[in-house]
C-alpha cells in the first residue's frame, strides 16, 4: 500500500487529478452500463464537446497509462469497457477520435469478451494485452 501511495505522490499534480478522475469516472460508467446499457453509454460518449487544445500522441499515451492504472487499482477493477469509455471521453474532450474494439476468446467451455481502445489502428488502452483476442466486427468510432 505504501508503495502505491509513493508512486501516486511521485506523479505530477495534473496526473494525480486525472488518475482520481479516471477512478471515479470508471465507477460511474460501470453503473451507467449496468443501468442504461451500452447503447446509451456510447451515445453519451459521442456527445462530448471539445474543450481543450488537441492532444498530442504523447498526451494520448499518458492518458491511456493513467486510465490503465485507474482500471487496475481503482475501486472498479477488471472492467475493460468502462475504462475504455473513460479514456475515449477524455480524449474526445481533447479532439482525439478513437475506435472502441470488441473481441472474444475461448477459455475452456467459456467464451470471454473484452474491449480495447484504438486510435488510427494503434492500441491505446488494452487492460488484457497479454492475451490474444479475436476482434469482432468493425471498430465503433467515438468522437
Amino acid at each position: 500500500m505504501l508503495d502505491k501511495l509513493r508512486a501516486f505522490r511521485a506523479l505530477p499534480g495534473t496526473d494525480q487529478r486525472q488518475l482520481i478522475a479516471f477512478m471515479a469516472i470508471i465507477g460511474l460508467l460501470a453503473l451507467e452500463l449496468r443501468w442504461h446499457g451500452m447503447s446509451a453509454a456510447l451515445a453519451r460518449a459521442r456527445e462530448i464537446p471539445t474543450r481543450t487544445p488537441p492532444a498530442t500522441r504523447a498526451d494520448a499515451a499518458r492518458l491511456a497509462r493513467l486510465a490503465h492504472l485507474a482500471a487496475r487499482h481503482g475501486p472498479v477493477r477488471g472492467s475493460c469497457l468502462p475504462a475504455c469509455l473513460a479514456l475515449a471521453r477524455a480524449l474526445a474532450r481533447r479532439g482525439v477520435a478513437t475506435e472502441l474494439r470488441f473481441g472474444v476468446r475461448r477459455e475452456g467451455a467459456s467464451l470471454l469478451a473484452h474491449a480495447w481502445l484504438e486510435r488510427e489502428g494503434e492500441v491505446l488502452l488494452d487492460t488484457a494485452k497479454d492475451v490474444q483476442w479475436i476482434a469482432l466486427g468493425r471498430p465503433t468510432g467515438i468522437a
